[in-house]
């Protein structure tokens, strides 16, 4: 009879310290029974672990977005270098712009502000929005010579 009534005592107090903590309030803070013992959870993880981020020329993944530098933009048609083609049932070109980045594009893919209208022979023609002073809106990349 005495282990029921302790086990029915523990219930109540495990019962009454997940309701305190669903109320927003610490177990430890709950308003206790005065016949039931006060459950007493783990501590909270300290707010200042130590740990810190070296950035090594990349960017911190625990900036937003938005406060990014303004050396982050897209990359443009005219500063990238045409370094391969893939002939294939739908041909791809492989294209490197002036930070390092390889992309790959099929016709009608976009790379900046250009699309990729036609995959040659040894070249990729790019439509790029008329600029003042061009006589075409059109910009061709071609395969260096080896």
């Amino acid at each position: 009879m005495k282990r029921a009534l302790a086990l029915l005592a523990l219930g109540g107090a495990v019962i009454a310290a997940w309701s305190a903590g669903a109320r927003g309030q610490s177990p430890a803070t709950a308003p206790a029974s005065p016949s039931l013992p006060t459950l007493i959870g783990p501590s909270p993880a300290p707010a200042d672990s130590g740990a810190s981020y070296e950035r090594r020329g990349r960017r911190d993944p625990f900036e937003p977005v938005d406060a990014l530098d303004a050396a982050m933009t897209s990359p443009t048609v005219a500063s990238a270098r045409l370094k391969g083609i893939i002939r294939s049932q739908t041909p791809r070109v492989l294209v490197e712009t002036s930070d390092g980045l390889g992309y790959i594009l099929k016709v009608g893919d976009t790379l900046g502000e250009g699309r990729l209208v036609e995959i040659g022979a040894d070249s990729a023609v790019f439509s790029v929005p008329d600029r003042r002073g061009s006589t075409t809106g059109r910009i061709v990349l071609r395969l260096p010579d080896d």
